[in-house]
């Protein structure tokens, strides 16, 4: 069964005020920015919503309030509150009662990993994932649909093939569905970029149509940009791209800025990137993730990098210029 969260109870309250006749402008605004923030803001609310319908034996609002004993006045705002907090209890008991007695609702479970760790997990559906470090996905697996929303970091996922469930992975910068294939994914500071290991993929933005996806075969790589542009397709060597799995990170022409993002996720003593004229600076090479001290150390004459460790970090800033 799943349990609510402070997002769910969340989504419950702004359900309800966006319903309500007294709903102003500002708050409409308020309650869309709010579902817009990120998808899982937007999957909490349609599960709301979606439950509530499902809740038949409730007519309405009002009905639902008094068969938990509140009696409260709806004409007045100085009860806004309470009956805000009175829906989000009944939508969660809503949710208790179809976890148990449906399997169309959508079931959600998070998983996560330190940094340093590679983690493999098997979803509900037989499908398995490998999850890089410090990597946080959520999965969103119905009858008809599974879901993953990946937050940070890198997954590759081996998807068990069933055509009338499409397996969707997202991220703020794009979606990537797939029936049955393996495929990487990885998020960073600069966007959202997918590789095909196996089978074919799809990949667009978020809000964008069928009709401007990529459709990627083996080995085929796209990125996604922050605001969600997609770039041209590439070519690339899939294993190196997913080598992370045996403790090795390959770096084909990327920022410094994406480099170190990427080795904090598995560097015992965190990197900080403390000048932001060297960010851009283009990087190719491979570095063994038990070895990152050392390459960095190597690197920074070859990338005019100037390197510094102290008690907490190591620090990477620009060389002083040359007297």
């Amino acid at each position: 069964m799943n349990y609510p969260t402070a997002r769910d109870e969340k989504a419950a309250y702004w359900y309800l005020r966006l319903r309500d006749a007294d709903v102003t402008p500002e708050e409409i605004q308020e309650g869309l920015r709010w579902q817009r923030q990120c998808l899982e803001n937007q999957a909490a609310f349609d599960r709301v919503e979606a439950y509530w319908r499902a809740w038949s034996s409730v007519s309405d609002e009002r009905a639902m309030l008094d068969q938990i004993g509140f009696e409260r006045s709806w004409s007045t705002r100085k009860h806004w509150l309470a009956a805000a907090a009175a829906l989000a209890l009944a939508s969660i008991a809503a949710w208790f009662f179809l976890s148990w007695s449906s399997h169309n609702a959508p079931r959600s479970i998070e998983y996560t990993t330190m940094v340093g760790q590679v983690r493999t997990i098997t979803l509900q559906d037989g499908s398995e994932v490998v999850i890089g470090g410090a990597t946080s996905i959520r999965t969103s697996f119905s009858s008809n649909k599974r879901e993953v929303f990946l937050t940070e970091g890198e997954a590759l996922f081996r998807v068990k093939k069933n055509a009338a469930r499409p397996f969707v992975v997202a991220s703020a910068e794009g979606l990537a569905r797939a029936v049955g294939t393996a495929f990487d994914v990885h998020r960073g500071p600069e966007g959202t970029t997918v590789t095909v290991v196996d089978g074919l993929v799809d990949v667009r933005p978020p809000d964008g149509p069928e009709d401007r996806s990529a459709h990627l075969h083996p080995g085929d790589q796209v990125s996604l940009a922050l605001g969600g542009k997609l770039d041209q397709t590439r070519h690339v060597n899939a294993d190196e791209v997913t080598s992370w799995r045996t403790g090795r990170k390959v770096f084909i022409d990327e920022s410094l800025v994406s480099v170190v993002a990427d080795l904090n996720r598995y560097s015992a003593k965190p990197i900080a990137l403390a000048a932001t004229d060297v960010a851009g600076v283009r990087i190719t090479g491979t570095v063994k993730v038990d070895g990152i001290r050392a390459w960095l150390q190597a690197l920074g004459p070859l990338a005019g990098v100037n390197i510094t460790e102290n008690e907490h970090s190591i620090v990477l800033a620009g060389s002083p210029p040359k007297r």
